[in-house]
């Protein structure tokens, strides 16, 4: 008895007869394509390509580039090369097998990058909806093909290099998108980032922030984080960044910090330390800028204001890591931003009825708003000099010789515009008391009045201190000795 061919088979057997006969009628080679997609996407395993497969399928773009592509009147040879890219794009989703033999046995990323330059230097592609459903499966393609496979990222990337900024300009968002996901693909299976020099990429990664910037797309918040993990990037890109896109980058960065994990061997995703030293020196020399929130009818943009208030959420989260950024906890410079920062806003609350002023009652919680750029910022900038003074006596007795331990005793008292400042602000003494003999004379040479209910917070922070009469009594602590 004779057995019969799977359709699948029987679908690969008359492609290759039309190929070798070169009966290339492209409904028919359709409908076939069709059939072969339909029969692997069924397949409970990943369909293994073969040679002699691939190069049948390969055939189709090689008769997609000779016909006068991509002008009108070729739907039909690139529909046929639209279902090859499908058959590619599903083969190599997961299987790692396909992807080495489409590198190693076939010429199909090389052609593939012929079209695409192809279509690039042509005028009218773009305008034929063909083109466009082509393109999609093609970057598809190109995307699973790269994915969790180190030599075929290096090679996309070098391949493709010239034609990113052509695919990032396509007018189809799905085609941009699909672009970003390829480039995340490339650059995340890349072993160092930092060997990417900023000629390589500068004008790549501008597109994508401005693209990602107007349109929400997942892939181009990726690309943006690889990009964070470039030392050059932020010295090099900023300056030419609109404030909008400034505060993308910055959102990304937070996210990327919020998610780090302290002395784990698997922060392969943190961002660069220069790229965080730019975030700091910024930081300094605008930091006055956030004072304007406490001036009536100011006319300087809230904008700019929210930019600079972010990279000070930035800033708290790396102090927070002191094992991976330890080397910029050593920066004086910013203890005494945020010292004399603290000091302005706190004594322009007292003035007057401003967005610096505290709300103690929580009666009057209306008369707060959470999405203001000073929301919190009293709280933050404490935390900044507690992380900053964690176990480092040279911040320890920069913050004492600025007078910011009473300026921080001072502002323990319920705040509904500064959420948990009442705790920051012990754990900051803590900090700052550490170790520290000086410290603890100046907090015991303090009269009581805002931290009196409160000095059960500092034992439970570590202070070994008590309250006598109006003042603090700081006992030493038997189990260590201070410098």
């Amino acid at each position: 008895m004779e057995l019969k061919e799977d359709s699948l088979t029987c679908a690969r057997r008359k492609l290759h007869e039309s190929i070798r006969q070169k009966d290339l009628n492209c409904e028919s080679l359709n409908e076939t394509l069709k059939i072969i997609l339909h029969e692997i996407n069924q397949c409970a395993d990943s369909y293994e390509c073969d040679s002699e497969f691939l190069e049948d399928l390969h055939s189709l773009l090689e008769n997609c580039l000779t016909a006068n592509f991509p002008q009108p009147g070729h739907c039909g040879e690139i529909q046929c090369a639209t279902e090859a890219f499908r058959i590619f794009r599903n083969s190599c989703g997961m299987c790692v097998n396909n992807q080495s033999i489409i590198r190693m046995e076939s010429k199909i990323p090389l052609t593939t990058h012929r079209l695409v330059c192809k279509l690039r230097d042509s005028q009218d592609g773009e305008k034929d909806c063909c083109v466009n459903v082509l393109v999609r499966c093609l970057v598809q393609f190109l995307g699973n093909y790269c994915a969790g496979n180190k030599e075929n990222s290096g090679e996309m990337w070098n391949l493709f290099q010239d034609t990113f900024m052509y695919l990032l300009n396509f007018k189809d968002d799905k085609v941009i998108s699909y672009t970003c996901m390829v480039l995340h693909t490339c650059l995340s299976g890349k072993d160092g980032l930092g060997t990417i020099r900023a000629h390589q990429y500068s004008d790549i990664l501008h597109k994508v922030i401005s693209y990602s910037t107007k349109q929400e797309t997942e892939w181009g918040l990726y690309v943006i984080e690889d990009a964070l993990m470039m030392p050059w990037f932020l010295d090099d890109i900023e300056k030419s960044l609109s404030l909008e896109q400034l505060l993308l980058v910055n959102e990304v960065l937070l996210n990327m910090l919020n998610v780090l994990k302290e002395n784990d061997e698997l922060n392969i995703r943190a961002p660069a330390i220069e790229n965080l030293r730019v975030v700091m020196k910024n930081f300094k020399t605008s930091a006055y800028k956030i004072l304007v929130l406490g001036v009536p009818n100011a006319d300087d943009s809230q904008q700019m204001v929210l930019y600079t208030v972010k990279q000070l959420e930035i800033l708290c989260l790396v102090m927070s890591h002191p094992g991976l950024y330890k080397s910029l906890q050593e920066d004086v410079d910013l203890v005494t931003c945020a010292v004399y920062l603290l000091q302005s806003i706190s004594e322009l609350g007292k003035e007057g009825d401003n967005s610096f002023s505290a709300v103690e009652k929580m009666s009057q919680d209306h008369l707060v708003d959470m999405q203001h750029p000073s929301y919190g910022l009293k709280k933050d900038l404490i935390r900044l000099i507690a992380n900053l003074a964690y176990k480092n006596k040279t911040n320890q007795d920069k913050v004492r010789e600025l007078r910011g331990i009473p300026l921080i005793l001072d502002l323990t008292k319920l705040d509904q515009r500064n959420p948990f400042i009442t705790q920051w602000a012990v754990f900051a003494i803590h900090n700052l008391c550490e170790g520290n003999n000086n410290n603890k004379a100046v907090l015991a040479g303090i009269k009581m009045e805002g931290l009196a209910d409160n000095v059960h917070l500092l034992q439970e922070f570590g202070v070994n201190a008590e309250l006598v009469g109006e003042k603090i009594v700081v006992k030493p602590d038997p189990n260590k000795e201070d410098s």
